[in-house]
């Protein structure tokens, strides 16, 4: 399986996540965007995420993160990182507050 379809699977368990939390969930398709995956909680906030694979921890940073980073999102938005490592179930996730 390559790199962007691994990733791509990530993306989707993340939603599967979201969704069992009460959110609604769009995925940015092909990673052309600051985030990969939308999450609404009807009245009360949007999260958008990068979503990282690695096969390693201390490894996922790339040029998109610091956009992601940089970006300043609208009131009630936050940002965050879900990480997830190569034999690790569950993402290690980083508020960006």
């Amino acid at each position: 399986m390559s790199q962007y379809h691994r990733g791509r699977k990530k993306e989707w368990d993340a939603r599967t996540i979201l969704e069992g939390w009460g959110y609604r969930t769009t995925r940015t398709a092909g990673s052309r965007g600051l985030w990969d995956v939308h999450a609404i909680k009807e009245g009360q906030h949007h999260l958008l995420i990068q979503v990282k694979y690695t096969k390693k921890r201390g490894s996922w940073r790339d040029a998109n993160c610091v956009l992601f980073e940089e970006f300043e999102p609208p009131l009630a938005t936050y940002k965050e990182f879900w990480i997830y490592t190569l034999g690790i179930a569950e993402p290690e996730i980083i508020s960006l507050a």
